[in-house]
């Protein structure tokens, strides 16, 4: 017989109050976990705030391209498709913090475009130096050698400016 294994062989050992005390003391937990909820105030993490930033500017870069009939087209090859087919498409990726909300870094973009070509930059930036100037671009680009870091603070008025 092996050792500890003497009281399931009979039926096992059964303490008739300690289920009821750990229901008790969880109970209690469950009350003071309810009161400090209650006074902390709900504030939003830096990534719940990042994603709601990115979704308003996707929204605003995309709905700038449609047309009467509600369709979109694609800035890198063309292609035509419903605003909820299209994606927001960056020129410089998005891991770059600072040019990650720049209207001038982002168009309208197929998802064949964006995901399966990997945003196709060479024709991107092609036709973005002919629409705004090699100079914004240009100034795009050397943005990302900055350092910037994503504070509460900054994305909350960032989504306040894209609300308006």
């Amino acid at each position: 017989m092996k050792k500890g294994r003497v009281g399931r062989k009979l039926g096992g050992f059964k303490r008739k109050g300690a289920p009821l005390r750990k229901k008790r003391s969880q109970r209690r937990l469950r009350g003071l976990k309810r009161k400090v909820a209650a006074k902390r105030p709900k504030v939003k993490s830096i990534s719940k705030l990042l994603k709601e930033a990115d979704a308003l500017f996707s929204k605003i870069v995309r709905s700038r391209n449609v047309d009467k009939e509600g369709n979109c087209t694609c800035y890198t090859c063309g292609h035509r498709a419903p605003l909820k087919r299209v994606q927001c498409g960056h020129l410089i990726s998005r891991w770059y913090k600072i040019v990650r909300h720049d209207f001038d870094n982002a168009r309208v973009q197929c998802w064949v475009c964006n995901i399966y070509k990997k945003g196709d930059s060479i024709n991107f930036r092609r036709k973005l130096i002919a629409e705004i100037g090699k100079e914004r671009v240009e100034a795009a680009e050397e943005k990302c050698s900055q350092k910037f870091k994503l504070t509460r603070e900054y994305l909350l008025d960032l989504i306040e400016r894209l609300k308006v």
